[in-house]
């Protein structure tokens, strides 16, 4: 019989986290095993024995020390690739130091919890900085794989890490968990009879004593160290310093600025001028809808061109995509990721990337109607969210005239006008923006853009996308005329505005810009503001309610997941994909399968994945916005009734992950939760509301089984815009909460 035997989901040479078993084969547990004595039972010690690949991570033992890459992990599958092209660990994802228990026949022996959720269970130290403070930068918990550590507060970039786990914790027996017999030996080799060791034995022994003397004033008399390890994090801003170099250089203007009556004219469309209110009907909107869009201005709407350096493969047509796509709304052709200059692995020897294609894209610009400023209109940059596309800015645009204050927006890459029609036959056949919008999206999917069998790709999507907005702003400063002097744009007068991913965007954008090592000024905001966004894409992706189902249907239907988990379920990998794809009835069986074993493995590879992704998640960026910038955040956290944000979780602490979702963008970038009026210099404010949804900011509809009503979503519109404008207006000197009962 069948029986499922639920460990770790993803355990080998390189632990990625911890899993906390639901359920165990209790016929696997020696029903006599009440007979043991203490005495009897063999003692539980920290996993260490590096030769037969049994070792936990994050350790810089895995690090090539030739190349500067985590290239020694030796497992297979897409995580583990992607892990072995980066030159450091995650950032913020929880890690295991794993523990060996006695085998079942001495009954279930597990770690006391308390014991390992103290502080003096584990000590981290920085490298030249001080001791990690338990309970402020993080946690520790037992869990069936051993010790886990949760990071409360992002770990820098490339810098290196002491662990140390102590005897204080203990087994559910009460006895202390020991050091391993290859991790003693090695010591105590090393230290009577260095010669007798190889090289290698010599650097691990090297590499164990040096991270066990870090702590040497921390460890209290009595106590002693069981295990201890050292690792690096990964790099961050060197790769996007020299794509920062490469805008520069190329010095990016807008060009073939043309309103919208003569870009629709050359399409055949007529239309009767260029103000949004026209465009938006044009564009299916409803005349009522129009005239509430652009009650306070009417913007005139114009379409220009930006040439971006594309650091991405070009998605070419061909009948393996094509096939793919069918299958999958995905193909091989848009799952490549960034190189060095040199062709090959990013790596701290060569962490400039190679320019594959200039890639032209289409901006979005609305232009009040007013008298312009002497200097031109200020402008709003705006980012958009997955699944959308550049003109949803028509939401705030006209509000936004309102106020002088005009607007420019690119796609994300895949997105939009960016998105790839094979056989011009106006159908897109490959898109990340959403069906909902249109026929032209008809095959669109998130998946397009956050390939969960690509971590490389949905990581280099995400600095792509990065990169694409540096440049759009680098512009604004070079041009100095649009549309043969029809308007002018104030490139010294640049705020940025994002929407859900476009928030997560829009924090790289920040941070990079805050740290270009050139002219400041051209890439410089005046303020920031981040809807509904968060940090930690995985675990936002993985648990939200919106995009958590889309995670899961592709996470089961995958090879990776069936082979991944059929051990542990009694199966071996293509037995279980036999299932999968077999009868009806066998796919029943599949179907329960995987739902038993699915919560464990999401745990697993969100985990891996996020380390995967760091270097354009917005956890990462968030520590290099400065201190001058200010940067408002908005948060649906609602009220019982009117549901929290859907799609973009509050926090996905629950789920093992506290530093995901909006919460924690709140923290990272040390912003202050308000409910009234403030003014300052520079702002750092995040508010909160109680009603609204997801895209509130842009769409005043209610949302059936999420907002309170179709009242409070208007309220929470009207708010949220009212809040979002002056703060952009006022270069983040003034928040203006004006209806108290939508805020918490």
């Amino acid at each position: 019989m069948k029986k499922p035997l639920l460990a770790c989901i993803i355990c080998s040479a390189a632990l990625l986290t911890a899993c906390d078993d639901s359920v165990i084969d209790s016929d696997s547990i020696d029903q006599s095993a009440t007979d043991k004595t203490v005495e009897e039972t063999p003692k539980s010690y920290v996993t260490f024995d590096p030769t037969n690949g049994k070792l936990s991570t994050p350790t810089d033992i895995l690090k090539n020390s030739t190349t500067g890459l985590l290239s020694n992990i030796t497992s297979s599958g897409d995580i583990y690739d992607s892990l072995r092209s980066l030159d450091g660990w995650g950032l913020g994802s929880p890690f295991t130091v794993g523990v060996s228990f006695p085998s079942k026949t001495y009954g279930s022996i597990t770690l006391k919890s308390d014991s390992v959720a103290a502080a003096d269970a584990v000590l981290i130290r920085e490298k030249d900085g001080g001791r990690l403070t338990y309970g402020t930068d993080f946690i520790t918990k037992a869990t069936s794989s051993g010790v886990t550590i949760v990071p409360l507060k992002a770990l820098k970039e490339s810098t290196t890490y002491y662990v140390a786990v102590l005897d204080n914790v203990t087994d559910s027996l009460g006895r202390a968990v020991e050091s391993s017999s290859t991790y003693t030996t090695l010591k105590t080799t090393f230290q009577t009879a260095p010669t007798a060791l190889t090289a290698t034995q010599t650097a691990l022994a090297q590499l164990i004593l040096n991270a066990e003397g870090q702590f040497s004033s921390d460890v209290s008399s009595g106590d002693s160290i069981i295990y201890a390890t050292q690792f690096t994090t990964q790099s961050v801003s060197p790769v996007m310093q020299h794509v920062m170099d490469q805008i520069d250089s190329a010095a990016p203007q807008i060009s073939s600025v043309i309103d919208v009556q003569t870009a629709f004219g050359l399409n055949n469309i007529t239309i009767s001028d260029s103000k949004l209110s026209t465009f938006l009907v044009a564009s299916g909107r409803s005349s009522a809808e129009a005239a509430a869009a652009t009650s306070s201005n009417d913007p005139t709407v114009y379409f220009g061109s930006l040439t971006v350096p594309y650091f991405l493969d070009t998605p070419e047509g061909n009948s393996t995509c094509e096939t793919q796509l069918q299958a999958t709304r995905t193909c091989d052709a848009i799952t490549s990721n960034w190189k060095a200059s040199d062709g090959g692995t990013l790596r701290p020897a060569d962490d400039n990337p190679l320019k594959q294609s200039d890639d032209s894209v289409q901006v979005f610009i609305t232009v009040p109607d007013g008298t312009m400023p002497s200097s031109g209109w200020p402008v709003a940059l705006y980012v958009h969210g997955i699944t959308s596309f550049k003109e949803t800015v028509a939401g705030i645009a006209g509000n936004l005239a309102a106020q002088g204050i005009a607007t420019v927006s690119i796609d994300l890459p895949l997105h939009g006008a960016r998105s790839v029609d094979y056989d011009n036959d106006n159908v897109y056949d490959i898109s990340a923006t959403d069906s909902d919008n249109g026929g032209a999206y008809a095959n669109g999917s998130s998946l397009v853009f956050a390939n969960l069998g690509a971590l490389r790709t949905v990581r280099d999507n995400l600095r792509q996308s990065i990169s694409d907005n540096l440049s759009l702003r680098m512009a604004l400063t070079n041009t100095s005329s649009y549309a043969s002097g029809s308007f002018n744009l104030d490139g010294n007068s640049v705020s940025l505005l994002g929407v859900s991913l476009g928030s997560i965007i829009g924090t790289g954008v920040l941070g990079a810009s805050d740290v270009f090592d050139g002219d400041q000024s051209k890439l410089d905001f005046d303020s920031a503001v981040l809807t509904v966004g968060g940090t930690q894409a995985a675990p936002i992706m993985g648990y939200s309610n919106e995009f958590g189902p889309t995670v899961k249907t592709a996470l089961k239907a995958s090879d990776g997941f069936a082979e991944s988990v059929a051990p542990l379920l009694g199966y071996t990998g293509t037995e279980l994909k036999a299932l999968r794809d077999g009868t009806s009835s066998q796919k029943t069986t599949y179907d329960r399968l995987a739902e038993l074993a699915y919560s464990s493995f999401l745990s697993s590879f969100v985990a891996g994945a996020q380390q995967a992704i760091d270097s354009g998640d917005s956890l990462a960026w968030a520590a290099n916005v400065s201190s001058s910038t200010p940067v408002l955040v908005t948060e649906i956290v609602g009220n019982g009734t009117n549901l929290s944000d859907q799609v973009v979780p509050n926090s996905t602490s629950s789920n093992g992950f506290p530093l995901g979702g909006t919460n924690a963008l709140i923290s990272s970038l040390g912003l202050t939760t308000y409910s009234t009026d403030q003014t300052g210099s520079a702002l750092k404010a995040a508010t909160k509301f109680l009603v609204g949804h997801h895209t509130s900011l842009l769409n005043s509809s209610e949302v059936t089984n999420v907002t309170q009503d179709a009242s409070s979503a208007l309220a929470a519109t009207v708010e949220m815009q009212t809040q979002v404008i002056t703060f952009l207006k006022s270069n983040g000197q003034l928040l203006d909460i004006t209806n108290s009962n939508v805020i918490q």
